[in-house]
């Protein structure tokens, strides 16, 4: 675990400051909860910022899934996509979350394999993960951890999972 400088002021200046420790990974995280009833807080900080802020408590790792379709630009598209999943699989999923027409039929073959490529290296670097992908029309594919305790939103905010005591 490593700490950090959290602030109990909502603006990112020092008000009543302390430091907490907070995980490095999800694996660390579900350790520490297998020995401790501790509870657990999310923290955000804005990009400059020196000062964390408690934003309330949280039950686990963050949800990535969730994270990218609440955090995602009206641009993107968020399907969730497991690490095992053959181009099939991933044909039948941009199926059912595109509206589909024939006329699109080679492209939308061309994106799942474009996908299924890019699990693959993915899946060789992440052997336990699994991925959700978000897309914009054919330029963009990213790959996020399904699980994380830790990330930073697309627009200036970072956020991570720690203990909520002062004395921690």
């Amino acid at each position: 675990m490593k700490t950090i400088d959290v602030t109990k002021g909502t603006n990112g200046y020092p008000s009543g400051t302390y430091e907490t420790r907070v995980f490095e990974s999800v694996e660390e995280l579900r350790e520490f909860q297998k020995e401790n009833t501790k509870s657990l807080c999310i923290f955000k900080k804005r990009d400059g910022w020196q000062f964390w802020e408690n934003i309330g408590t949280i039950d686990g790792p963050f949800d990535m899934f969730d994270n990218a379709i609440e955090d995602a630009p009206d641009h993107h598209d968020v399907i969730k996509v497991e690490k095992d999943d053959t181009y099939e699989d991933i044909l039948d999923t941009l199926k059912q979350n595109w509206d589909w027409d024939d006329d699109y039929d080679e492209e939308v073959k061309e994106w799942a394999k474009r996908l299924a490529r890019r699990i693959a290296l993915s899946h060789s670097l992440h052997e336990d993960q699994i991925f959700v992908i978000s897309y914009m029309n054919d330029d963009f594919i990213d790959v996020y951890p399904a699980e994380a305790v830790e990330y930073h939103d697309t627009d200036v905010w970072q956020y991570v999972i720690g203990l909520c005591d002062e004395d921690a």
